[in-house]
Order: C-alpha cells, then structure tokens, then sequence
C-alpha cells in the first residue's frame, strides 16, 4: 500500500494532522569505494567487531524481523548480536549493591557477581561503585553518625580502607597514582570561633597509600607523563609548579602562566597578557623550549602547529619551521595516514571563538608534509585522508580519494567510516504523525494496520500514537498497537506473544512483567524488552 493510499485510508478514519513535520532517518552500508552493500533502509547499522555489522531492519515485509549480522561485503553471517552499551551501563564492574528489609529499616550490602559478600548488609548506606581505572574501584559507606569510609577494590576484593581523611575524588588513576583529597581540620582562629576543614590535592597509589600532597587551595588535573602541575599565587602575581611522582618539586621560570598536561616530556605553556593568552612550550625542568609568544601551540607528538600573527606554520620536534599554511587560513587538523593536513580558509569567527576552532562557513582543503597544496579548498567540511579516502561535505556528506574525485557522492547525511566500509544514513520523507480522536480510531488504526502490506509506512505516519495511548494510562491500547505495528520477534526466545514495548517512561507496575526502569527513545526506535528472558533488545 503506498503512503498516500495510507493517508487518504486515515482521513477517511476521520483522523486529525498534526504538527510538527517529522524526519526519520534510515542507514545503510557502503565500501570506501562507492559501492553500495546495504541500501539505506534500515533502522541502524553498526560496527560489532571483525569487520561485521549488526542491522536493525524497520518492520514488516520481507525483512527480517529481528536484528542480523552481515560481514563486509554484506552476506549474513551466524552470530549472536551484541546488546548495544548503554552510557549508564556499568556492567563491567566486578560489583553490585544488594538490599535486605531488616525489622527496623533497609539494610545494604556489596556482593562481588561471582556471588561473594563483599561488604556485609548493614544499616550503613553504600554509594555506587565507582571504577578509577587500572583495576581499580572505590565505594563509600555512610555510617550513622554521618561519617563516611571510603574502600579501595581490585577486581576481586577490598584491598584498603582509606585513611579518615582520604576521600576520593572522581579522576582515574595515571601513572600509578589517583588524585584524592586530603582533609585537615583547622583550629578556630579564635576562642568562641568554629573550626573550619581545609582541603589539599594528593595523590593514593594502587595500595591506597598516600605519596603526594600539594599545599593547600591549589588543583591539578591529575598526573600524566609522570608528573603534574599546579599554579600558586594572589591578586598581582602567580607562579606554576611541576611535582613527580615522588613529591619532588620545580618551579617554572615564567610568572603569571600555566600549563597544560606533559606529553612526551613537553608541555603547552599559557602565560597571561593584559590583551591575550599568549603560548610556548616548557620541558619537565621547568625551562622555556618555544617561546611564550604564539597564540596557539598544539603538540601533536610528531609536529606542533602553532599560530603566530594570524599566520599557522609546522613546526618539528626541535621546532624548527617545516611550512607556513596559506595566509587566509583560519584553522588546521592534525595529519591524516598520508601526511596529508587539513586546512580552512575564510569564514566568520564565532562567538567566544577558540584558538584554532573551526570558523563559521569556512571552506576546507588538504596540503601535504612541504606545505604543498594537493587539493585547494572548496568543502564545507573535511576529515583527514585514512586508508585512501577523506570524508568531506558539499554540503551533504561524501567520501574523496588523493586526486579529490568522489568515491562516494556528496548525498548523505551522515557518514561514519570503518576499516574498510562506511555506514551512511539518509532520511525518510517528511511525514505528518496524527493524533487518534478516540479509541474507535484506535480500533480503525488497528485494521489498517493488519491489512497493510506497508507497515514501514503506517510505521512512519503513526509514530506519535503510542505516545498518545501512553499519556492517556491507556497502555492497553498503546503496546497492542506498538506490538502490530512493528510485529518483533524476540531473538532470544523466537516469541511474539512475550513482547512488549519498552519505551515513554512506562514501567513494570503499569505493564505486568515488562523490563522496569523504562526508558524515553525516538519515535521511530523504541526499545523492547522480552519477559521470558528478561533482556532488551
């Protein structure tokens, strides 16, 4: 059935338009030559691993009803379909929190996921485990005079109790070492005055012992390169300090500046000017290897870029000059694969705009090591060549080669490049999603639905009815028209009847054995969730 024969069906149904117009996007596959694997028509591809891909179809017809895998050249392969990471998924921790109703309140506890108790089920309550890398894992207990322990783990057990006045601080540990507080308390001033509690930056090792302290009212970002750095200073003047890891101390010989992290032995040096932030580079003795004069100096470990006078230049490890970039240049990319820089040229600076970030409207092109230009600058948009190619814009999405031909037309609005594929993704139609008068319209909805052999289409146009149902605690309704609509076949269990939606914030108590939590998706993508096995899918 074709889309418009759906609208008239549905005004015929006296159904209501409504704004606003919506877009849905669909994505296929293609090599990095131009050649088409999978045609963009699918709810989502993406990368699993050894150059295979996991395709969502949409629904209905001849596609099949649950997620498959494809390899690289788009045949189906036998593979299980890895669930996709969710941003608050912290699966891989080694720990989980586990409650108990006790006669007088609820008791907590940490239990390891090989079934082990960790920490024993008390009053006391536990804060989320939280992972501070290497191995490395930290939760706090709160005790009922309104302390807090702090413990370190490995992956398998507690490895220490943190001294009382230790408490972590969310950075992950960098060179054997994590940035923590160090608390100390301060006698009043004066009789009849409160005490007060200062706090200082140090630094725990993987034992959780203390090894470094800085003073006190300063802060770092933590260690990389093996030391780290911190400013000290008042209203007229400021001075930076380099600490190692053993707690030895240098003094930079520049007043008033900062530094950013050491890399490679070298750090970007930002000394204050009355009119602008001027840059340089120090070493880890605290000396001036490029002077504070450019207002911009980016390391990129075999190169540095710097801007001196609105003019970019390349400079070597010794900085000495390799090129300057053209003079109308107003930011630069880091090398691709080929030695290959990207430029821009022209366009409008931005409000509060940084050093060396893309202008508004800016036009992009590529220069080689020797500051040739292998391909002038005409697109809104470029990437560093790897593997051959450079994803580009004019103004839509494209892949180019060295000679700047399109191995991929410029039509796509979204571009993502693998080893040796892309997934791209175009949209839909714009279509109008309606809004049932009453549940004789919903009923109507329904047959249409079972007769169509459309149901991408139907899909598209009634996005906005499940919300519709759901809003109206009509969660009947909503997951039989959502569950028709896009007719899933749990992967797990090759049941239907165990389906139901998981998507608008619904939860388990309003739908009998549905996954709980709930969650908010697009309109076009809702989750679902299998009761028989209990997994989302």
């Amino acid at each position: 059935m074709k889309l418009s024969a759906i609208v008239m069906a549905l005004l015929v149904s006296g159904f209501a338009w409504s704004t606003p117009v919506l877009a849905v996007e669909q994505f296929g596959l293609y090599d990095l030559r131009g050649k088409e694997i999978l045609p963009c028509r699918y709810a989502e591809v993406r990368e699993i691993g050894n150059e295979q891909f996991a395709v969502t179809p949409f629904i209905g017809g001849p596609a099949p009803k649950f997620d498959f895998a494809i390899d690289r050249m788009g045949a189906r392969v036998n593979r299980s379909i890895p669930a996709k990471p969710s941003p608050y998924d912290a699966s891989d921790v080694p720990y989980v929190h586990f409650s108990e109703q006790g006669s007088k309140c609820l008791r907590f506890g940490l239990k390891h996921r090989d079934g082990r108790v960790i920490i024993p089920l008390s009053e006391n309550t536990l804060a989320s485990v939280v992972d501070a890398g290497d191995g490395r894992y930290t939760v706090m207990e709160c005790l009922p005079n309104s302390s807090y322990v702090y413990y370190l783990l490995d992956r398998s057990n507690i490895i220490a109790t943190l001294l009382p006045d230790i408490e972590p601080r969310f950075y992950q540990y960098s060179c054997g070492l994590m940035a923590v507080n160090v608390l100390k308390e301060v006698p009043p001033s004066a009789a009849g005055k409160a005490g007060s509690t200062a706090r200082a930056i140090g630094f725990i090792d993987k034992r959780g012992k203390l090894v470094v302290t800085l003073p006190e009212n300063v802060d770092t970002e933590g260690f990389s390169d093996n030391v780290a750095t911190y400013g000290i200073g008042n209203a007229s003047e400021s001075w930076s300090y380099i600490v190692d890891t053993t707690g030895r101390t240098i003094k930079c010989t520049v007043p008033n500046s900062y530094m950013g992290k050491f890399k490679n032995g070298r750090a970007v040096l930002t000394a204050r000017n009355l009119e602008k932030l001027q840059r340089g580079l120090v070493d880890k003795q605290g000396r001036l290897l490029l002077p504070a004069i450019n207002h911009l100096v980016e390391d990129h470990g075999g190169y540095f870029f710097i801007e001196k006078d609105n003019i970019f230049s390349v400079l070597k490890q010794d900085c000495s000059k390799v090129f300057d970039f053209p003079k109308e240049t107003t930011s630069v990319l880091p090398c691709g694969d080929n030695g290959w820089f990207v430029f821009g040229i022209g366009g409008k600076a931005r409000e509060f705009q940084q050093p060396n970030e893309p202008y508004a409207g800016a036009k992009y092109g590529f220069v080689d090591g020797r500051g040739v230009i292998k391909i002038p600058a005409q697109f809104d948009s470029a990437t560093a060549f790897e593997n051959g190619i450079a994803i580009v814009s004019k103004p839509l999405l494209g892949a180019i080669d060295e000679s700047g031909k399109f191995l991929l037309p410029a039509e796509f609005k979204q571009v993502v490049r693998s080893r040796q594929q892309a997934i791209v993704s175009r949209e839909f139609p714009d279509f109008k999603p309606t809004y049932p008068k009453s549940v004789a319209d919903m009923e109507a909805q329904l047959q249409l639905a079972a007769v169509s052999p459309d149901l991408l289409a139907l899909r598209q146009m009634q996005s906005l009815s499940y919300a519709y149902y759901a809003n109206l605690n009509r969660v009947d309704l909503a997951a039989r028209f959502d569950m028709l609509l896009a007719n899933k076949v749990c992967p797990v269990c090759h049941s239907d009847k165990d389906v139901h939606p998981v998507a608008y914030g619904l939860h388990s108590i309003t739908v009998p054995g549905q996954l709980g939590g709930g969650c908010e998706v697009s309109f076009s993508s809702p989750r679902w969730g299998c009761i028989k096995d209990g997994v989302a899918f």
